[in-house]
């Protein structure tokens, strides 16, 4: 008897596991169906699961899907009516109601289901969100949000909807409102602020900054809010006017007493955009409000000595020279005050650039950088970094041998890494102006595999320039006269450069080799010149007339970094990196030029049409997120 009563036990043990289990599969079953399209199979077991769970949101939804691929509309419809009755203050059924006369096209009764599922939303505040998001996903747009706007009380949108409702606005293109809502965020979390200009940056046209201005500028007179003032900040950017946005920042900066980051971007920008009067401005301030305890200033000192040398470098004054030395005069002391150490090591090494290469002062630059390599505790790349200057002033005076044993050096000391595969690189472009052309190819050649892609670009060229040129005349004449133009715009010497290669080019026939060499070194030298436009030209000379040469590719892709950087036309500069990697699909710039060409298109696209594209879109995450 007791056997029995323990098989008896055992086996409705079992069974009960067993439906269990049947139980837990009827779900991943019913889906399994769903995602192969088999709806009749997955209707029946998903009708069960309703029944068996009808608060389940999910299973219901998946039970209209199946229904209305199906073309079971009257079905889908009479059980939504009956959970509506079962379900009152769930919206989501008002809306489901009216996709199916959407697909039925009753238009009427689908706008009307529509506005119902909106006014239940409104007296069910926990609803709105979600209902909002099937309107979106649906691309209902409109409709998101007029389910949004029904939440207000008293003339107010609760915070948490201001993002998603500016993602909303933007794809109905309509950026003012998309403005006020994001503003509207920073309102209610003004620590947002980074998460909104990184919206602004991607997704707010141009035309549309003079409103974003505005905007803040009023806000601003009722609002102490700071993140109003970065975003204005921001604005005055992207016009370029770095000194309102450099009045927004220090107002900031000195409310908060931040130790000059922030300014400290904003004159690395104005640098980039060749706005030097305003980057001197910016980093004066660092320097003489923050004081040399700030990590800003040793910075500070080597960036406004830059920006200096570049406003006198663009005056077209007969003192040029006399005022560079005197600038070099005026930080040679400064570096003598705060001392040779480690903190100032990187401005003393900008100034004996200034010696040599502006002035060209070799002995005072050479007796600078013996002092700089001699200070303890200097970081290992920057005392390379020097000594590989202190080479490249040794090869300008002729000295290539001093030159050789400290490019050598620094090889050998960095055998493995870019720094020494540069130094190596600078070793071989000695042999090459120095005429001994075959020993350089031999050098250039080996370098074609360097880890640094820029060396090994270099390298590249530089090795077939040597191969096609070695072999034109048994004098190699006319390549030693190429090499010494390249050689005095390696000196700085560019005007001397620019009349030799006009030279040169006047002395050979008019299909010699080393024409487009010598039209593209010109580019090179106008465009290091600031030269810019006079220097596409002679880039577009070369894609035009020898489109199948060693510089057509760089030629290119030099056009196209103009475009973007420098003449503000990015629409162009998108164009040019589609022809490189399209005409030269095996050129080492391909790759960076496609990312350059999806990352424009990206912006572009976004500028012009309002709907953001599926695989970009914008997130909708609540203010919680950041």
């Amino acid at each position: 008897m007791n056997n029995k009563i323990k098989v008896i036990g055992l086996t409705l043990g079992m069974l009960l596991g067993w439906l269990i289990t049947l139980s837990a599969q009827n779900p991943q079953l019913a889906m399994h169906y769903y995602n192969r399209g088999e709806f009749e199979k997955a209707q029946s077991i998903f009708s069960e699961l309703v029944n068996k769970q009808p608060e389940n949101k999910i299973y219901f939804e998946k039970l209209m899907d199946c229904l209305t691929q199906l073309r079971k509309y009257d079905v889908a419809l009479s059980q939504i009516e009956q959970r509506i009755q079962r379900y009152p203050s769930d919206p989501v059924n008002h809306y489901l109601k009216g996709n199916i006369y959407e697909l039925k096209k009753e238009h009427e009764k689908a706008k009307s289901s529509f506005k119902e599922a909106i006014k239940t939303a409104s007296k069910n505040p926990a609803t709105i969100a979600g209902l909002a998001q099937q309107f979106q996903q649906r691309g209902k747009y409109e409709l998101a949000l007029e389910t949004f706007e029904a939440s207000r009380k008293n003339g107010k949108i609760h915070p948490s909807y201001t993002l998603p409702m500016a993602n909303l606005y933007y794809n109905i293109g309509n950026y003012k409102r998309m403005i006020d809502s994001y503003l509207d965020a920073i309102d209610y979390r003004p620590e947002s602020v980074s998460f909104v200009l990184n919206y602004f940056q991607r997704y707010l046209p141009d035309d549309y900054l003079d409103d974003l201005e505005q905007n803040v500028l009023t806000r601003l007179q009722k609002s102490s809010n700071e993140s109003y003032n970065e975003i204005l900040a921001w604005t005055y950017i992207q016009n370029n006017n770095y000194t309102m946005a450099y009045r927004q920042l220090r107002s900031i900066d000195k409310r908060k007493n931040e130790n000059g980051h922030r300014l400290f971007r904003l004159g690395q920008n104005a640098m980039q955009a060749d706005e030097f009067e305003g980057a001197v401005r910016i980093f004066d301030y660092i320097i003489s409000d923050k004081g040399r305890n700030s990590t800003y200033y040793y910075p500070a000192q080597e960036a406004i000595l830059k920006a200096r040398k570049s406003i006198l470098l663009e005056q077209a004054d007969s003192n040029q020279i006399q005022n560079l030395t005197d600038l070099t005069t005026e930080y040679l002391a400064l570096a003598d005050s705060l001392g040779y150490n480690r903190l100032t090591a990187s401005l003393i090494k900008n100034i004996a650039e200034i010696q040599a290469f502006d002035i060209h002062d070799y002995e005072g630059a050479i007796h600078t950088l013996e002092k700089l390599i001699g200070i303890s505790g200097i970081n290992r790349e920057l005392l390379s970094a020097s000594k590989i200057l202190l080479a490249d002033i040794y090869l300008s005076t002729g000295d290539r041998w001093e030159a050789t044993l400290l490019y050598s050096q620094v090889d050998k000391e960095h055998k493995e890494d870019e720094t020494g595969q540069l130094a190596r690189f600078r070793n071989a472009k000695l042999s090459y102006y120095m005429g001994d052309f075959e020993w350089a190819q031999k050098q250039f050649d080996i370098l074609r595999v360097a880890t640094s892609r820029l060396i090994a670009n270099d390298a590249i060229d530089m090795n077939i320039f040597i191969i096609d040129n070695l072999g034109l005349d048994t004098t190699t004449q006319n390549l030693k006269a190429y090499a010494e133009a390249d050689f005095l715009h390696f000196k700085n010497q560019d005007e001397k450069a620019l009349i030799k290669l006009d030279s040169l080019g006047q002395a050979l026939p008019d299909d010699h080799e080393l024409r487009d060499d010598i039209i593209y070194l010109e580019a090179e030298i106008l465009r290091d010149n600031r030269r810019y436009e006079a220097a596409k030209e002679r880039y577009e000379a070369i894609v035009a007339l020898y489109p199948d040469g060693i510089w057509a590719d760089n030629s290119l892709y030099a056009i196209a970094q103009l475009y973007l950087n420098k003449l503000d036309n990015p629409e162009k500069a998108m164009a040019t990196f589609e022809k490189i990697f399209i005409d030269y699909d095996n050129s080492t710039f391909a790759v960076d030029a496609r990312k350059n060409y999806r990352e424009l298109r990206a912006v572009l696209n976004a500028e012009k049409s309002p709907a953001i594209p599926q695989n970009d879109s914008i997130p909708s995450p609540s203010l919680e997120e950041n």
